[in-house]
């Protein structure tokens, strides 16, 4: 069977999730519900200081996209960013929110927050001399 790159393509989530629901619901698990949500902190100003995309299925929540602007870091954005995708999880009745980070960019904020580190995948890069990985964290709510 040949196995095509298309590049960058956009899923049909409505038929392909109608087949991954289908396939779960004969094992009895939870239909496919892919829910995404983008989360957007603003300063007084109107400007755009973080975002955070969070989708979530089965159950689970994964934060596919954690950024504050750089000026804007150590000034609690991403605490509340971080809060904000939290509190609509539960809401929405997740029992757990995943993320990967590099180790450069989001070691010690997640600790901070209350995330606990699961893996580290050594990552073909160092920085300074330093071996990077890409770590997984999560945080059961």
């Amino acid at each position: 069977m040949p196995i095509f790159d298309r590049g960058a393509l956009e899923i049909d989530f409505e038929r392909v999730g109608g087949k991954l629901s289908a396939q779960t619901r004969e094992k009895g698990a939870p239909d496919y519900n892919p829910l995404s949500r983008h989360f957007m902190a603003v300063a007084e100003d109107g400007k755009l200081v973080g975002q955070a995309i969070l989708t979530h299925n089965w159950g689970k929540g994964e934060l596919e996209l954690m950024f504050v602007e750089p000026e804007e870091r150590g000034k609690g954005v991403g605490t509340a960013l971080m809060s904000a995708v939290e509190d609509f999880a539960r809401v929405n009745g997740l029992a757990c929110i995943r993320l990967n980070t590099p180790s450069w960019q989001g070691e010690g904020f997640y600790e901070r927050v209350g995330y606990e580190e699961l893996c580290r995948v050594p990552m073909n890069a160092e920085i300074d001399g330093k071996k990077q990985f890409e770590i997984t964290y999560a945080k059961t709510l």
